[in-house]
């Protein structure tokens, strides 16, 4: 490709040139800005579609929907929990509203939660300790129930 050709065209925006000195179109801005005006520049465009929300509307979001927004271990936990009962049947896929059984996802979220439950032994807080316990005792016994129906 000709560079003639090209519509690219590259700025250096660095604030040091190479031999570590402040460029000269740097102190000018710096100077500018200290004496209150602004520089020109180029507009920001965010991309569309990425959780950004246009200017000027507000969220919408309750206090109850940030509360229950909130992620900590106990939330976390829940989560991969939630996910194993639908792996299980328990509780309906929240998105097809069906009930299904997937032993595969279910032991695979089983031994996430165990490996968690391993590898924070002794940093949890005794009603998280309690908690992921009881979860995946639950867990586990109605794995074992389904597991051997099918054999």
């Amino acid at each position: 490709m000709n560079e003639e050709q090209s519509d690219f065209k590259v700025s250096d925006r660095r604030k040091f040139d190479a031999d570590g000195n402040l460029r000269e179109e740097t102190a000018e801005e710096e100077t500018a800005q200290e004496a209150g005006e602004t520089p020109l520049e180029e507009p920001v465009v965010e991309p569309e579609g990425l959780g950004h929300e246009p200017a000027g509307t507000e969220s919408e979001a309750t206090e109850e929907e940030g509360a229950a927004g909130e992620i900590n271990f106990t939330t976390f936990i829940l989560s991969l929990g939630t996910q194993a009962m639908v792996a299980l049947g328990l509780i309906p896929d929240p998105t097809t509203s069906e009930s299904s059984v997937s032993l595969t996802n279910a032991k695979q979220m089983i031994d996430i939660l165990s490996m968690l439950r391993d590898k924070t032994q002794g940093n949890l807080e005794a009603s998280d300790t309690t908690l992921l316990d009881n979860l995946l005792y639950d867990l586990q016994m109605h794995f074992v129930e389904l597991s051997t129906k099918e054999e």
